[in-house]
């Protein structure tokens, strides 16, 4: 007997499994479909979420600071807030690499974009065009006049 994945309570047997191998084809569509995810896909899926939820925060405090410069966060704070998404979608990254080669490179978008979250604040640090735009908010609404 194995364990159905959707439900822990449904017990089928390999015996009938394997009846289904020779079914003619106008009779396939009453086969019993095996449908589950797989646990790294969704690991997967909540890392490029994170990674995604990490990058808007970058994002809207950019726009924000070049079309409302008075409502601008500090680029220092949307950086902390977004490695709040980072941390754990790295951690989740980490996890969903297999030894396939498919599962390296999917699992390369998310470590990518993650891991570019948590160093953006290297390039904060180093670019002078980044450095002028992290004044404060009113040094910035000044500069606009």
């Amino acid at each position: 007997m194995c364990v159905n994945a959707l439900t822990a309570s449904t017990l089928t047997s390999r015996r009938t499994e394997r009846e289904n191998e020779g079914m003619a084809r106008p009779l396939r569509r009453q086969w019993r479909m095996r449908i589950h995810v797989r646990r790294r896909h969704r690991t997967w899926i909540l890392s490029m979420t994170l990674a995604t939820a990490g990058w808007a925060v970058v994002w809207t405090a950019l726009f924000l600071r070049r079309y409302a410069p008075t409502m601008a966060p500090e680029l220092v704070a949307a950086w902390w807030v977004a490695l709040l998404f980072a941390v754990p979608g790295l951690f989740l990254a980490l996890f969903t690499v297999r030894a396939r080669l498919i599962w390296v490179l999917l699992a390369a978008v998310p470590l990518f974009a993650n891991a570019s979250l948590v160093c953006l604040r290297l390039l904060m640090d180093e670019d002078p065009a980044v450095s002028a735009l992290s004044g404060t908010t009113a040094e910035r609404a000044d500069s606009l006049r």
